[in-house]
């Protein structure tokens, strides 16, 4: 128990270093999070928990991001699996084809996406030059610039 507690904290405190006054966006985020950075909330559902320092949109995952600056946030995208986005239908796929077109434009060089649960969609990203960093049994970071992965090997502390 204290070897997850001491890699959670470790966790929290190295992303919280990269999020720090930067802006999050949450795809498919339920209900919002407080956290130490501009975060926003994206659901196609009304959301009804908000904190203050939170902003809710409730769009399209792909039409909010079409709409949002280059190189301009990290990404979080938790449980979007093929339940979600069902990709047998020639339509979702390019959905997510576009989607995740989307998500490398939105995170630049300068950002990341931190996912649990999503991997199956976010590996595409893999052939969009990103690296992938595995953080724990289902939680993964996806990035580009070798600054934004963390330093601690959570793996190795989450196998010890």
């Amino acid at each position: 128990m204290k070897r997850f507690l001491d890699e959670r904290s470790c966790l929290k405190e190295e992303l919280g270093n990269h999020l720090r006054g930067r802006r999050l966006i949450d795809l498919a985020c339920g209900s919002c999070k407080r956290i130490r950075a501009e975060y926003t909330g994206v659901d196609k559902y009304r959301n009804l928990l908000v904190p203050e320092n939170a902003k809710f949109y409730p769009d399209d995952m792909l039409y909010f991001m079409s709409r949002q600056e280059s190189n301009s946030a990290h990404i979080v995208m938790n449980g979007v699996d093929p339940i979600i986005i069902p990709t047998y239908h020639g339509e979702n796929q390019i959905y997510l084809e576009r989607l995740l077109d989307e998500i490398a434009r939105v995170t630049g060089e300068d950002h990341f996406v931190l996912t649990k649960g999503s991997g199956v969609f976010l590996d595409m990203l893999l052939s969009k030059n990103f690296q992938k960093q595995r953080i724990s049994d289902e939680i993964y970071l996806y990035f580009k610039s070798a600054k934004l992965q963390l330093q601690t090997d959570y793996e190795a502390l989450h196998n010890m």
